[in-house]
């Protein structure tokens, strides 16, 4: 619940009669909090037999490995990430 109620991400009482969007906005929140814990569980994983560590993470200190990261600095890592698909005759 750390992650929902931040100082930046703070939760704010909702006006209305209706308990519809707190229950939409619950539910999203639900999910969200579910992708990033599968996210760390992931990013946790030992990688290979020599247990290698991540560098480049930490914002302060790129040269920084680690062997647990989190969900949120896996993320901003892969912020810059692009996707792209190439479509051929029988494989993309």
């Amino acid at each position: 619940m750390g992650r929902l109620t931040g100082r930046l991400r703070s939760l704010r009482p909702m006006d209305g009669q209706r308990d519809d969007p707190a229950t939409g906005l619950m539910r999203w929140l639900s999910m969200a909090l579910r992708v990033l814990t599968r996210l760390a569980c992931v990013g946790r994983r030992p990688r290979g037999a020599e247990d290698a560590k991540l560098a480049g993470l930490d914002a302060g200190n790129a040269k920084r490995e680690t062997a647990r990261p989190t969900a949120e600095r896996l993320l901003e890592a892969l912020q810059e990430t692009t996707l792209t698909l190439i479509e051929g005759p029988q494989q993309t």
